[in-house]
């Protein structure tokens, strides 16, 4: 490792939502969990503290605003499209498979493989179907579309990473209309159901795209952040960075070689992949996806505090920790490296 002499130290905020479960009802202790060693050096030597109980938590944080109440479908187009949507309400409507299980419905949204051509063409079916009623649906890329609506909804909802796999029935939206736009959502699940799309997908073999799934609402305040940069490929964190006239860039391809040479100051690492197989208890790809980021990730960021090019790793779990790693946590030697289950929700 090069001499730390002349280096200015960066501070890190790695976010990794799903990287300690919850497993979903299972034992960590009763399943296979990946060895990362590395990882498990930074979580058993790190001060341990509260931390944001969700992803949405954690970015509410980032940029200052309301704890429960992210904007996510204005920020996430914001990151999508450089704008705000216009004016009336911007909802998230994003294309979901609902499937029935005895007396439930379940919600899908993992290999829909969504083309760009299906997705216009039920967008078309839908402005077509409430052309009368000032709402606009948009496909702005085959998996993330948009509801435009010329009034504020009077609804709460759940987010999309929060209802997957899950019975839909306690998650629908809440509010002073919420009875309205449960008949509405019905009424878009049999227009879906009816498209020839569908038909097409359905004989095929391929899960068909019957459902709307409702979420993102309120509007951006004003917000702050200390971060110089941010490193994501999710536009919900690209329109954050562009909201706090930030600079958000896409994650580096090789962490090593980034961390030799990024600049100085605070920046906010958010990596992927965890959270939906972990919604849908895929642990195999689960396990091979944290594996992947001990490579990657936490093998190069542990060298990189303990040779002082990083001053501290803050990270971020979303599961209601906050685990923060210093050069000088090296030498606790009195706190032995615990199993990567002694660590899992």
């Amino acid at each position: 490792m090069p001499s730390s002499r002349g280096w200015k130290p960066i501070e890190l905020s790695l976010c990794v939502p799903g990287l300690l479960g919850p497993l979903a009802g299972i034992a960590p202790v009763g399943i296979d969990l990946p060895a990362v060693p590395a990882l498990c050096r930074l979580l058993s030597r790190a001060d341990r503290d509260r931390g944001p109980q969700d992803v949405f938590e954690a970015l509410a944080g980032l940029g200052g605003y309301p704890r429960d109440a992210l904007p996510a479908a204005r920020l996430r187009y914001l990151g999508e499209t450089g704008g705000m949507g216009g004016p009336g309400q911007l909802l998230c409507a994003d294309p979901v498979h609902l499937r029935a299980d005895q007396d439930r419905v379940l919600l899908y949204d993992a290999e829909l493989n969504v083309t760009a051509e299906e997705a216009q063409a039920l967008c078309e079916a839908f402005n077509a179907f409430e052309a009368d009623s000032g709402m606009r649906l948009e496909c702005v890329t085959p998996e993330h579309w948009y509801l435009h609506l010329p009034t504020a909804a009077g609804i709460t909802t759940t987010p999309l990473p929060h209802a997957r796999g899950r019975d839909i029935d306690p998650l629908l939206p809440e509010g002073a209309d919420a009875s309205r736009w449960h008949a509405l959502l019905n009424e878009w699940q049999m227009l879906l159901f009816q498209q020839p799309v569908n038909q097409q997908r359905q004989q095929s073999g391929q899960p068909m795209i019957n459902g709307l799934w409702l979420w993102g609402e309120g509007e951006p305040v004003d917000g702050r952040t200390e971060v110089k940069t941010l490193w994501a490929d999710d536009p919900l964190v690209q329109g954050i960075g562009r909201h706090l006239s930030v600079n958000a860039r896409p994650l580096p391809a090789d962490p090593a070689h980034w961390l030799a040479s990024v600049g100085p100051g605070r920046h906010w690492v958010q990596l992927p992949g965890l959270l939906q197989p972990l919604a849908y208890r895929d642990l195999e790809h689960w396990s091979q996806a944290v594996m992947a980021l001990e490579s990657a990730w936490f093998q190069p960021l542990l060298a990189a505090v303990n040779s002082g090019r990083v001053k501290e790793i803050n990270l971020l779990p979303c599961d209601g920790t906050d685990y923060r790693y210093q050069r000088r946590h090296r030498f606790r030697f009195w706190r032995r490296d615990k199993r990567f289950s002694a660590h899992m929700q």
